[in-house]
């Protein structure tokens, strides 16, 4: 008898271009889901004719567009099931996904929040695994059983210089996701909005990682993750916010600044390739000089020189580097 019952939820926004393939392969399961219900935030692209026309089992809501962790939120209030699984709506889940998770859960029913490995899909062709990636030694120290591992030592030191643990693929107890309060909206806008879920997430519950990739994230022109200056500043409002509200954050307080630190420097370098100076002289300013890498202060020194001065050493980098 199955273990794992679990409502896939599938926030999107015009997606339609995407979402049959996602919605198939939710329905693809060896093991189906209890429900799939695709919470559309507002979306003015045809998707909820699709979905109605294409996918009438679906259960398909609509709302006016309120972001991704209202949509997240929404999903996982109206599901039934014990478990809820979230899939964006231009990812895929692996025909194995809830099989997978089944055998883990009838196993380890103390787990209450599954993370899995992933690869990117990028114009039909697959990347290596992100765990194939990772260190060697990432992970010394786990315990790794069935194809997952638990009690991953220093997990936030971790995830704050190789964030494997992404939204799509990432099951949880519907219980537990209401224990920690689900998703912010108030980070609707901000880059990396996920990350501030996650923190929270693995600091109160007990949580599996699946080494087998059973999830695939596409890539394409219009997702925000590419945008990386977007991203880095969401991810240092995150990790500041993160490391003033919640206990678990003070024990690893000096890991998370140089965190920070390191983010505001790639900030920095990226900011002045666009020539964006007032944000490189608004991130240097919250660095101190020994704080600040050699390019990075190189470039706030640029930034600092008179307009037509800056301008023209700024156009003969830009150009030697391209």
């Amino acid at each position: 008898m199955p273990s794992f019952s679990s409502t896939a939820i599938v926030p999107t926004f015009n997606r339609a271009e995407y979402l049959p393939e996602t919605l198939r392969a939710l329905q693809s399961q060896r093991l189906p889901f209890a429900e799939i219900i695709v919470i559309d935030d507002g979306s003015d692209d045809g998707t909820e004719e699709l979905v109605k026309r294409e996918f009438p089992k679906i259960r398909y809501v609509k709302t006016p567009n309120r972001g991704v962790p209202h949509a997240r939120n929404l999903g996982a209030q109206l599901a039934d099931s014990e478990w809820i699984t979230f899939c964006d709506s231009d990812d895929l889940l692996e025909e194995d996904y809830t099989s997978k998770i089944d055998y883990l859960t009838g196993r380890r029913p103390e787990i209450d929040l599954v993370y899995v490995n992933f690869r990117f899909l990028n114009n039909g062709k697959t990347s290596q695994d992100t765990y194939s990636k990772l260190p060697a030694d990432f992970f010394s120290g786990a315990t790794e059983e069935h194809g997952f591992l638990r009690k991953i030592p220093e997990i936030l030191p971790k995830i704050m210089f190789n964030q494997f643990l992404w939204p799509t693929g990432m099951s949880m107890r519907k219980e537990a996701f209401s224990l920690i309060g689900g998703y912010d909206n108030r980070f609707r806008h901000v880059g990396s909005e996920d990350l501030e879920f996650t923190l929270r997430a693995i600091s109160m519950l007990n949580f599996a990682f699946s080494t087998t990739a059973i999830s695939c994230i596409r890539k394409h022109g219009n997702n925000l993750s590419a945008n990386t200056i977007l991203q880095l500043k969401g991810e240092i409002t995150i990790l500041s916010h993160y490391l003033t509200t919640h206990p678990f954050a003070r024990v690893n307080e000096d890991t998370i600044q140089k965190s920070i630190v390191r983010r505001r420097n790639a900030l920095i370098v990226l900011t002045f390739e666009k020539g964006d100076f007032a944000s490189v002289l608004n991130q240097s300013r919250q660095l101190g000089l020994s704080e600040r890498s050699l390019k990075s202060n190189i470039k706030f020194l640029i930034s600092l020189l008179p307009r037509p001065i800056r301008k023209g050493i700024w156009s003969v980098i830009i150009k030697i580097r391209h």
